[in-house]
C-alpha cells in the first residue's frame, strides 16, 4: 500500500522545462559552444552542476567554466519563473485533494535548493511538502536513487510504500531504483518515448492523479 507521494519538481510541479531548454541553450553559447533544443533533452533530469559538466565535455568548452555555467543556467531559470512560469495542470487540485487525505507528501528534485524554495515560494505552495529534498546535497543525482531514498528517509516511510511522480526519464529509473512506484507525466512531444516503458503508470497531465487505477494503491484513499 502505498502511504506517500513524492512530487519531483521541474516538468511535474512547475512548467519550467522550456525555460531550462533555453537557458542551456544561452549560457553554453555565452562560453562559445553550440547545443540546439533537441539536444538539450539529452541532460533533461540532471542537477545543474551535472548538466554543466555534461555540455561541457559535448561542446570540448574550459573545465574552468563549470561553476559559471551552472550560475548562468539557473539565474536565468529562475529569473523565467518569477515572470513566465505557471504551475502545470491540475497540480493545486492534487495537492489539495492530498492535503485532505492521511498520505504525506514529500519533493524531490534535482534542482538545487535556491530554485526549489523559489518555486514554492512564488506559487505559494511550501505547505504542501513535509520535506524537500534537493539532489544538490547529496552524492549523487538522479538517476541515482539517493534524493528518492532520502525523501522517503525523512518521511520515515519505507521506499516500497512510496509513489513517486516524474517527467523524466533519468527521474523516473531513480524512482524505480528506488524501489517506489513510479508515474511518469511525459512533456508534450516525449510521451511516445520508450523509455518511459518503465513506468507504472503514465498520465497526460496531474488532472489524470486522482484515478480508481492509483487509487488502489493508496493506503488512505479520501
Amino acid at each position: 500500500m502505498i502511504k506517500a507521494i513524492i512530487f519531483d519538481m521541474d516538468g511535474v510541479i512547475v512548467d519550467s522545462e522550456p525555460f531550462w531548454r533555453q537557458a542551456k541553450i544561452n549560457a553554453v553559447a555565452r562560453f562559445g559552444g553550440h547545443i540546439t533544443e533537441a539536444q538539450t533533452y539529452q541532460s533533461k533530469g540532471l542537477r545543474v552542476d551535472e548538466i554543466a559538466e555534461y555540455w561541457i565535455r559535448h561542446c570540448n568548452l574550459a573545465p574552468s567554466c563549470k561553476q559559471p555555467l551552472s550560475d548562468a543556467i539557473l539565474d536565468e531559470v529562475i529569473q523565467q519563473i518569477k515572470t513566465r512560469g505557471e504551475l502545470l495542470p491540475g497540480v493545486r487540485e492534487t495537492l489539495q485533494w492530498l492535503a485532505a487525505s492521511t498520505l504525506k507528501v514529500g519533493l524531490a528534485s534535482s534542482s538545487p535548493s535556491r530554485l526549489i524554495a523559489a518555486v514554492l515560494d512564488i506559487f505559494k505552495i511550501n505547505q504542501h511538502f513535509s520535506v524537500q529534498v534537493s539532489a544538490e546535497h547529496l552524492l549523487f543525482g538522479k538517476p541515482h536513487p539517493a534524493v528518492y531514498l532520502e525523501a522517503a528517509k525523512q518521511l520515515n516511510i519505507a521506499p516500497q510504500q512510496c509513489l513517486a511522480i516524474e517527467d523524466s526519464v533519468y527521474g523516473l529509473l531513480a524512482a524505480k531504483a528506488a524501489r517506489m512506484v513510479g508515474v511518469c507525466i511525459p512533456e508534450p512531444g516525449q510521451e511516445n518515448n520508450p523509455s518511459f516503458g518503465i513506468a507504472d503508470y503514465k498520465l497526460s497531465s496531474l488532472h489524470e492523479f486522482i484515478s480508481p487505477a492509483i487509487s488502489k494503491l493508496l493506503a488512505h484513499p479520501v
